[in-house]
């Protein structure tokens, strides 16, 4: 396997993992483990990025594939419309409390973001967009689009400009440390309400509960323009994603045939659709936003009790089962080499973590929602196995 991909696909990344002790041959998966070619068992603290959000083979997942499948229409654009498409955007809209916003589907969460960028530029007649420099959504972006801000007052004293179309920010980075404080939040709505730039949050990794509140703008108790979501809608078995837009973008933004002009072929096909569904109930059946912060909660104190044994570990950043964990040298600067050497050692104890994209200094912890208490305690253990070895304490 490892030498097709290494022949057909991208040889300077397997050579890379190899040379870091990271490279493997999956056969399997069950729940939130994955079974290697020679049998071994690797608990995945990473989800493929947070992707795999329900862990692997869910009973509901895969009979919602069958059921799709069965039906022998895998998509029914552009002239038809799937019933599921209605109900999905349905409970997406409750979910998100937005009940006056339209839903788009695209099929990937670069998509979701480019497409909300573009109905920002459509319906505001500006062409740039503001984004931070911590912060990262998706890949395909031309610099002319945007500007790159290096923090929230740069991007505020940017924003009074009134020359952008959009505000684009997570509130809860994956590739790097940082959280947008509601402050923070409740200044940068102000400043694109009084300068008719639209407010955008990427929720393509924190919706649907990854935060422990099923969509993390919710802590700010404000109200954007438009939403992009996608990692958990697609369970990790099919590439899905939608893009929530109010009433006012959509008035605007819209043409005589609505936003098919915005509309990508695979975008909502009927299995990403039927998959979307299978989520949203177990996520309610499951009781799993709740369960989040439980999980959460334990993992942290786990992470904090092994950072009191050595000064290797920071304090870790927590949005729900979103955890990056900052490794730092003697001098408290931070310590990039160490951490992917403590990568490498959790691969070697069973634990599939991964270093923070634009911070690479930084743990990331993305675990399936459904992640069980001893499988909270396995990945601790092994925390603890790893700084025994590496630091001795």
């Amino acid at each position: 396997m490892l030498r097709a991909f290494y022949r057909h696909n991208d040889p300077k990344l397997v050579a890379v993992l190899q040379s870091a002790g990271l490279a493997r041959e999956f056969r399997e998966g069950s729940g939130s483990w994955l079974i290697g070619k020679d049998g071994r068992h690797y608990l995945d603290m990473s989800g493929n990025f947070g992707s795999v959000a329900l862990g692997y083979g869910h009973p509901q997942i895969v009979a919602a594939l069958r059921s799709s499948l069965d039906r022998k229409i895998p998509h029914v654009a552009p002239y038809g419309v799937d019933e599921a498409s209605g109900e999905l955007a349905r409970q997406l809209l409750d979910l998100a409390m937005l009940p006056d916003h339209k839903v788009l589907y695209c099929s990937s969460g670069s998509e979701a973001v480019r497409v909300a960028v573009q109905l920002s530029q459509e319906s505001t007649n500006r062409e740039c967009f503001l984004s931070l420099a911590s912060h990262h959504h998706g890949i395909g972006w031309q610099q002319s689009e945007h500007l790159v801000c290096a923090d929230v007052e740069e991007m505020l004293r940017a924003v009074q400009g009134q020359q952008y179309a959009a505000v684009v920010i997570e509130v809860c980075a994956g590739s790097h440390p940082v959280c947008l404080s509601n402050e923070e939040m409740a200044r940068l709505k102000h400043a694109c309400e009084s300068s008719g730039t639209v407010f955008v949050v990427d929720e393509v990794l924190t919706g649907l509960g990854r935060t422990g509140l099923a969509f993390a703008f919710h802590r700010s108790g404000l109200r954007p323009d438009i939403v992009a979501v996608s990692k958990v809608l697609g369970a990790g078995v099919v590439s899905s994603a939608a893009v929530l837009l109010s009433n006012t973008i959509y008035s605007q933004a819209s043409t005589v045939t609505g936003l098919s002009h915005l509309r990508t072929s695979m975008a909502g096909n009927s299995l990403a659709l039927t998959v979307g569904l299978a989520v949203m109930s177990i996520l309610q059946d499951e009781k799993l936003i709740d369960s989040v912060n439980q999980r959460s909660t334990a993992l942290a104190s786990g992470i904090r009790d092994v950072s009191k044994r050595t000064y290797c570990f920071g304090d870790p950043t927590v949005c729900g089962l979103l955890l990056r964990v900052p490794v730092i040298d003697e001098m408290g600067k931070p310590d990039s080499a160490t951490a992917m050497q403590i990568v490498q050692k959790l691969m070697d104890h069973g634990v599939i973590s991964t270093l923070a994209l634009k911070a690479p200094d930084c743990i990331v912890f993305t675990p399936p929602l459904n992640i069980g208490p001893s499988e909270v305690s396995y990945c601790v253990e092994a925390l603890k196995m790893v700084s025994k070895e590496l630091f001795g304490a």
